[in-house]
């Protein structure tokens, strides 16, 4: 099925997709968040702060909570579904928690696009920070912040036979401590494989000061193909600023 041309059109296929109506077509949905970024060098938008160190060989990872809570019989956390990219195919586990004993999966990740939980106790989320941390590299991978079931994690590889289309980018900040209102310099980087150059997709600056959310559309026709990575990365003029960028595109089967 193809892309619509007119803009009635277009509502109708998005509505189709979203419904699970459009063979072969879903959602992706990439959402960034980095709680304290600072004057500095530009860093990555996840909860773990600074910048993700990629993998250079496929990894097992060590999953574990912050909290002895997040363990299969207690009130936190019991299972977490890890996601992610082996030589560009998507690949996944769940992974029964063990409170702040590490458990390794034994499948093995060069990426790992995000976590959720899958099971919990009567707390019905998790009660500690998780993380995935690679075994070998002892790199966190990626991280969940107590009490959100998900993470919030500005990465993504695009697995094979899969392409996508951006469909638009949102982003918000908020100051957290004093000082005057931060202007944040949002990025959306992409590359077409893990040896490629970084390239932006989108470069935009938001005035906190002037307004704290803002939407922009992406034109349709900028295909990012299987194995290409993106990541969500950020600036700021003020020390404490918390920001988020989302972006969502339309993932399909070639």
């Amino acid at each position: 099925m193809g892309f619509p041309n007119n803009v009635f059109n277009q509502n109708e296929f998005l509505i189709g997709v979203s419904k699970g109506n459009v063979s072969g077509q879903s959602f992706l949905s990439i959402a960034g968040c980095n709680n304290d970024l600072d004057i500095a060098a530009e860093e990555d938008l996840w909860v773990q702060g600074g910048d993700l160190v990629y993998l250079s060989s496929a990894e097992t990872m060590d999953v574990v909570s912050t909290s002895v809570n997040d363990d299969v019989g207690g009130t936190g956390a019991t299972g977490v579904f890890v996601s992610g990219n082996l030589g560009g195919v998507g690949v996944s586990e769940t992974v029964a928690l063990d409170g702040t004993t590490p458990v390794t999966t034994t499948q093995t990740f060069d990426t790992v696009n995000f976590m959720f939980l899958t099971s919990s106790g009567t707390g019905l989320t998790n009660a500690g920070d998780i993380t995935a941390t690679a075994s070998t590299a002892a790199t966190v991978q990626c991280k969940m912040l107590a009490g959100t079931g998900i993470t919030q994690h500005g990465f993504y590889r695009i697995p094979a036979g899969r392409n996508a289309v951006i469909q638009q980018a949102e982003m918000n900040a908020t100051k957290t401590g004093g000082g005057a209102s931060p202007i944040v310099d949002y990025k959306v980087y992409a590359r077409f494989s893990p040896t490629s150059p970084w390239i932006i997709l989108l470069d935009r600056k938001l005035d906190v000061n002037v307004q704290d959310s803002l939407i922009i559309p992406f034109p349709l026709g900028g295909v990012l193909s299987a194995g290409a990575d993106i990541r969500l990365a950020a600036t700021t003029d003020q020390n404490d600023t918390e920001c988020l960028l989302r972006i969502t595109a339309i993932e399909y089967d070639v």
